[in-house]
């Protein structure tokens, strides 16, 4: 009920006014038409306190709550406006503020209220008023009381204004709620969630259900200081019976009443810090231990697979600035996550590369201001701080305490430091052999993904607790209540981790995996606690050498040894427990816990490390009938068997270049429409079975250029190639087409966005050609003069800017074809023959593209007659094309070919920039850019500067 009450003016000469609205807001649990617990609140007088400036003055507000329960009840009050100062009923810009407390104090005595109001539970001890935040501040917690008496609060008032303050009436609104404490009255169809002497800062809804109906419960909404949750339980004293937080039951009948369910409380008997004790707990006990680094407790399970696990999500707060991460109290954290989770706010350096907008910052991203304040709708129970089961998300840098990052990237490996308290871990994972996996299996499972719901149950009954929590994307939470998603110490790939996969009807504990920078729940198993007196046996699986045996090894806290192993042919990649490389990894000088706990290894035992081998394959570019250029062989060794391919260095008269193929017959198969594999000349591609089946016995892959012979006759050229000749291909077909100014021949391709495409950089040398209008598509005249000449000194850029290229002849013999090896990725000096000629934009737009011009497209450009520039910005070609797939990909062909910058050549072999016909100002147009990590199509640079151009069909 609410109700309001009269309001008191008082005014004076030298008296202030100070008025204060109580809104009184009673809360109970009705819960159907059965006799249901009553309380009622009530205050018999106002409040009217008069000040006089200079001076301290009080006013008692008496509160009388009633109730026919003696289950008792917490009484709140906080701020029901969006300021906690009095406001002036005549002017709002004149206030009183509340008073502020000095640092360290949280209550002061009433001589020591100065400049401000202030309000006391207990008529002593003096507090700024509560703003709004939850239920605001405690004002009497009343456990027990006599059923139907009255009982009488009063809360003091006081206040001290200087002289400076306007005299009148000043009011503020403040609201009291009344919360009954644990109403054991559940109405029919329904199920009660009771928090059982929690703190009273959570709340639940009650949960519909029907009568013998299959009902997933709700995760828990409360908190304990001090204890542990460890579930449900149908009775107050935990004797009843006990239910996962996530759980599936049969509710019974629900007819007359509903089922009650009660926050089963574990006391606190320890820290999780420094905790040895697992070894004398029986599988299922339960006990509660906290973390001295904020002080939460959880509970603890000795789980069936003999470990001892938490059985409630982390809830470490790294955006809090008391809680200080050091090597005492967490497993190995990084100096740099000490430094940055101990400064806050936290760095502001993004996780994964190239700074991808959808990655979290590495320590402070998703604490308090992503998943503890998410919007009712992304909660169980419609409330919006169910943060305390689900805990906080954390990505698998912030989870792995600065270990976890891109540069970590062997699958299966785990690594050697996490978030979790001293003296426990994060679970690794990667199949069946791995802690979540063995965990599955003792409780009945496979360790491997299992998809019924019998599987999935067994995950979420108690003791444990696993629940839907979900994880975090982009800002955002998906799939609460729906899957639940646990980190693991164990790298996937450079950009992904294993997790646990948890769903209503299925549960995969290994095999599965997610991006690195994505938030997901944490949950730590204790240490296992070895002795100094193991063994380590190192096998060289098909290598040579020999590696010494070690006793007294001490799996905790020793690391394997470098490698001394060989074999020809091989690389060396890491330790693993099996000899197909199928167990866990041990990286050279990496910890030996994850691989002895994953064998369930016991002191005095041995740990036998099998060396991995990788082959190294050699790639051998093959000329394939090329008549100019040259090519070196090159040794790859990338760590995931992953190779980046490099352009042609080679040039064949009457041929264009389409790409590389392990078939020397590539080109007459695409002519007949037969399956053949080609890979663009820039292409990163893995070694698998179609390149592995044609490597000899030393591991040389040879590739071979794939050239497509122009058509004899009159349709061989460019300059007669139309937009319907375009028209008559299929998506992805190839053609060589002869430029007939320089008779230099192209790859063509129509390409996914349908337009047709030229698949290599343009080599047209400008001094050395004649243009007109019938070759060149529409060169300005100054242009046609200007082309021939090597002499010209006219600039593109504004003001004769020393850092511009010459408008024609800047970059055709005397910089581009002239490059010493060191510039070029296969360290040949004409190396021009694929990255083509470099020309800045009024070059590329044949005259037309001038400084003068600073938006639309240019006229004009250097590509034949029926060709054009691509055009640029969101709307442009470059855009449309880079929607439809990977650029440097078979047959976009678009390579690393870098840029001239200042006159200066960069970038080769590392990015490729490509001119468009529009303009985004005087002095830059837009231009496709690319390079390991993705295409740019919208960014822009300087006209002046130089970069290769590619012709699109009109």
């Amino acid at each position: 009920m609410w109700r309001y009450h009269k309001l008191n003016r008082c005014f004076g000469k030298v008296t202030l006014g100070l008025l204060l609205i109580f809104v009184l807001s009673i809360f109970w649990n009705l819960k159907s038409a059965f006799a249901a617990p009553v309380i009622t609140m009530s205050i018999p007088t106002d409040v009217n306190l008069n000040l006089i400036p200079g001076y301290y003055n009080s006013a008692d507000l008496q509160i009388d709550i009633t109730t026919n329960s003696s289950n008792g009840y917490n009484l709140f009050m906080y701020t029901g406006s969006s300021t906690t100062n009095m406001i002036s009923t005549v002017n709002p810009s004149f206030v009183i503020p509340t008073i502020t407390l000095p640092s360290g104090t949280t209550s002061v005595t009433s001589s020591q209220v100065q400049n401000g109001y202030a309000y006391s539970p207990d008529g002593t001890n003096f507090k700024p008023a509560p703003a709004v935040s939850g239920n605001g501040d405690v004002i009497a917690e009343m456990p027990n009381v006599t059923p139907n008496a009255t009982n009488t609060h009063t809360v003091t008032f006081g206040a001290k204004v200087g002289t400076d303050v306007r005299a009148g009436d000043y009011t503020q609104v403040f609201v009291f709620k009344v919360v009954a404490n644990n109403p054991d009255f559940c109405g029919s169809y329904s199920i009660c969630y009771y928090g059982n002497d929690d703190d009273g800062r959570g709340t639940m809804e009650d949960q519909s259900a029907s009568s013998n109906s299959s009902v997933t419960l709700m995760a828990s909404n409360f908190s304990r200081p001090g204890y542990g949750f460890a579930g449900w339980n149908t009775d107050p004293d935990g004797t009843g019976t006990d239910y996962g937080p996530s759980q599936t039951i049969t509710t019974g009948d629900l007819s007359g009443l509903g089922l009650r369910l009660y926050a089963k409380w574990i006391a606190s008997s320890g820290n999780l810090q420094g905790w040895n004790s697992c070894p004398s707990m029986n599988i299922g006990d339960v006990i509660a231990l906290t973390d001295t680094r904020d002080n939460n407790t959880y509970a603890i399970a000795k789980l069936a697979d003999g470990r001892c696990w938490m059985i409630e999500n982390l809830r470490l707060d790294l955006s809090n600035p008391s809680v200080t991460i050091d090597a005492n109290n967490t497993n190995n954290p990084t100096a740099s996550f000490i430094t940055a989770a101990n400064n806050h706010p936290a760095s502001t350096n993004d996780f994964c590369a190239q700074n991808n907008t959808g990655c979290l910052d590495n320590i402070k991203f998703n604490t308090n201001n992503i998943n503890r304040l998410y919007a009712a709708d992304y909660a169980t129970n419609d409330n919006q701080s169910s943060w305390y089961s689900y805990g906080v998300y954390y990505n698998w840098y912030a989870g792995t305490a600065g270990h976890g990052t891109y540069a970590f990237n062997h699958p299966s490996a785990s690594t050697s430091g996490d978030i979790c308290p001293a003296g426990w871990r994060l679970p690794n994972g990667y199949s069946e052999d791995y802690d979540f996996g063995k965990l599955d299996i003792a409780l009945g499972g496979t360790g491997v993904e299992q998809t019924t719901a019998a599987s999935s149950e067994r995950w979420r009954i108690y003791p444990n607790n696993y629940i839907y929590s979900g994880e975090q994307r982009t800002g955002t939470a998906y799939n609460r209540d729906v899957s639940g998603s646990y980190t693991t110490s164990s790298v996937a790939t450079d950009t992904s981790v294993n997790n646990l996969w948890l769903r209503k009807t299925a549960v995969a504990p290994s095999h599965n995996k997610t991006y690195k920078y994505r938030g997901q729940p944490i949950r730590c198993v204790v240490k296992e606690q070895y002795s100094a007196s193991n063994y380590l046996h190192y096998e060289a699986n098909g290598g040579t050498g020999t590696m010494n045996d070690r006793s007294d090894v001490h799996f905790t806290s020793d690391h394997a040894d470098t490698n001394r192993f060989t074999r020809a042919h091989y690389q060396f990649t890491s330790w693993n427990t099996k000899a197909d490389g199928t167990g866990v990894v041990v990286l050279e000088a990496g910890p030996l816990e994850a691989a002895a706990n994953s064998l369930g290894l016991e002191d005095g035992d041995t740990l036998t490390l099998y060396a991995i081998w990788r082959p190294v394959y050699n790639i051998l570019y093959d000329a394939n009938g090329a008549d100019a250029g040259s090519m070196s062989n090159v040794r790859h060794n990338d760590a995931q068997g992953k190779i980046q391919l490099i352009p042609p260095n080679l040039m064949r008269s009457g041929y264009g270049f389409a790409g590389w193929s392990p078939d020397p017959d590539a080109a007459t198969k695409l002519a007949n429409n037969q399956t053949v594999k080609v890979y663009g000349p820039n292409q990163t591609i893995t070694v698998d079975n179609t390149l592995t089946s044609v490597a000899d016995s030393n591991f040389n892959i040879t590739l071979y250029a794939v050239w497509i012979p122009a058509p004899s006759g009159s349709g061989r050229t460019m300059q007669s190639f139309t937009s319907s000749s375009c028209a008559s291909m299929a998506t992805n077909d190839i053609v060589a087409l002869v430029d007939s100014r320089d008779n230099n021949t192209y790859a063509v391709a129509k390409l996914a966005d349908g337009h047709c495409w030229m698949l290599e950089n343009l080599r047209l040398v400008p001094s050395s050609t004649t243009f007109s209008s019938s070759n060149t598509n529409g060169p300005t005249a100054d242009f046609i003069s200007a082309a021939p000449s090597s002499s010209t000194s006219n600039v593109l850029c504004n003001a004769n800017n020393s850092a511009c290229m010459d408008q024609i002849q800047f970059n055709a013999n005397n910089l581009n074809t002239s490059l010493t090896p060191a510039y070029n990725t296969n360290n040949t000096t004409s190396y021009w023959l694929s990255y083509g000629v470099m020309y800045n934009w009024y070059t590329a737009t044949a005259g037309n593209g001038l400084y003068s011009r600073s938006s639309g497209s240019a006229t004009g450009d250097i590509c034949p007659t029926g060709w054009r520039l691509p055009t640029g910005g969101s709307s442009g070609d470059y855009s449309a094309l880079t929607k439809k797939g990977t650029v440097t990909n078979f047959p976009f062909n678009f390579i690393n070919s870098g840029d001239f910058n200042n006159k200066v050549p960069g970038g080769r072999g590392t990015f490729g920039r490509w001119w468009s016909s529009t303009a985004t100002n005087n002095n830059a147009a837009y231009r496709l850019g690319i390079s390991s990590t993705g295409a740019t199509p919208t960014g822009s640079w300087n006209k002046w500067d130089g970069f290769a151009v590619r012709c699109i069909v009109k």
